[in-house]
C-alpha cells in the first residue's frame, strides 16, 4: 500500500496522478487483449464453420459424381439390353421370314421335324412372340461351352452359339466386349459362365478359350518330332470336339489336349493313342497326326464333357 502523501505536500499530487496514470493503462492493455482473445476466438469459429461447409459441399459433389455414374452405368447396360433384344429380335423375324417362305413349299417344306423346334422358334412361325423368361433351373455357376458365331468391332457385341443355352432360352448367348480379354474371335471354342439380364436374356460371363473349330490346321507345332501317348478322355460329336488326357503334357500346359473332329478318326472314347502336339494361337495344346493304339494304358472313367455334358 502506498501511504498517500499529506495533503499539500510538495510531489504528492504528482504522484497521485502517475498511479491514476498507469492504472488507467492497465485498464486500456486488458481491454486490447480481450478484444485481440476475442477475435481470435471469432477467426476460429468462422474457419472451422467455412472447413463444415466446404466438407459438406465436397461431399454433395462427390454424392453427385457417384450418381452420375451410377446413372452412366445404368443407361449403359439398358442400351446393351435393348440392343441386345433388338438383334434378337431381328433374328427371329429372320427365322420368322424363313419359316413362313418355307411353308409355302408344302408341309414337308419345313425342315424341321416334328418336336425339334423350340418354344421360341414356334412362337415365331405363329407370329406371337412372348416376352423372354429365365429358365426356372438355369445354374449361373456353371461352365458352359459354345463357339463365337459373330461379333462386331464397331458396336462392341456378338454372340455365342451354345446348343444347350438355345434348348433353354430359345436363342444365342449375348456377348460383350468387357468380356473379351484375351483377343477371342470368331470360330473360337469357349467356356463361360451365364449372367441373366434384365429381361431373362443370357449374357456370356467369365468366357475362356480352350480351342478353335475355325482352322484346325492354324497354330504352330510343339517340337513335331516328339510322340506323345495319352487316352481319350470325352468327345462331343455334336459340336466336333474332344480332349485327351496325357500325363506329360498336363504337367507342361495344366490342362488336356484338345482333340479337333479331323483328327477323332475311326476312334472311340477310352483309346490310347499317339500323337504330336500343336499350339493354337493362343497357346492351347492340340492334338494332331493321331493315331490309335492297340492294347495300351488301362482306360479312364467317364468323365463329363467342359460344362457338364456327358461324353
Amino acid at each position: 500500500p502506498v501511504s498517500a502523501a499529506p495533503a499539500g505536500a510538495p510531489g504528492g499530487d504528482v504522484k497521485l496522478q502517475q498511479m491514476l496514470l498507469e492504472q488507467q493503462q492497465e485498464k486500456e492493455q486488458l481491454m486490447q487483449l480481450q478484444m485481440m482473445v476475442t477475435q481470435v476466438l471469432v477467426q476460429s469459429a468462422m474457419a472451422k464453420q467455412q472447413a463444415a461447409e466446404q466438407e459438406k459441399a465436397m461431399q454433395q459433389q462427390f454424392a453427385m459424381m457417384q450418381q452420375s455414374a451410377d446413372a452412366a452405368q445404368s443407361q449403359q447396360q439398358f442400351m446393351e439390353e435393348q440392343m441386345q433384344q433388338q438383334m434378337q429380335m431381328q433374328q427371329m423375324q429372320m427365322q420368322q421370314q424363313m419359316m413362313m417362305a418355307q411353308s409355302m413349299m408344302g408341309p414337308c417344306g419345313m425342315g424341321f421335324a416334328p418336336g425339334t423346334m423350340t418354344p421360341m422358334m414356334t412362337a415365331a412361325a405363329m407370329g406371337t412372340m412372348p416376352q423372354m423368361m429365365s429358365p426356372p433351373n438355369i445354374d449361373t455357376e456353371k461352365r458352359y461351352v459354345g463357339v463365337i458365331k459373330s461379333f462386331n468391332t464397331a458396336k462392341g457385341i456378338g454372340f455365342v452359339e451354345c446348343p444347350e443355352i438355345m434348348e433353354k432360352f430359345g436363342c444365342e448367348v449375348f456377348l460383350h466386349a468387357s468380356q473379351v480379354q484375351n483377343d477371342e474371335a470368331v470360330g473360337d471354342m469357349i467356356s463361360f459362365t451365364v449372367q441373366l439380364g434384365r429381361l431373362g436374356q443370357p449374357r456370356a460371363k467369365d468366357i475362356k478359350t480352350i480351342g478353335s473349330v475355325q482352322d484346325p490346321e492354324g497354330g504352330e507345332n510343339k517340337e513335331p518330332k516328339q510322340v506323345y501317348t495319352g487316352q481319350v478322355k470325352h468327345f462331343n460329336a455334336e459340336k466336333g470336339f474332344g480332349f485327351v488326357a496325357c500325363a506329360e503334357t498336363q504337367a507342361q500346359f495344366g490342362c488336356d489336349v484338345f482333340l479337333h473332329k479331323d483328327q477323332f478318326v475311326g476312334m472311340n472314347v477310352g483309346d490310347t493313342v499317339r500323337f504330336t502336339l500343336r499350339l493354337s494361337l493362343k497357346g492351347q495344346p492340340q492334338a494332331k497326326d493321331v493315331q490309335r493304339v492297340d492294347g495300351g494304358l488301362p482306360s479312364l472313367p467317364a468323365l463329363p464333357a467342359p460344362g457338364g455334358e456327358a461324353a
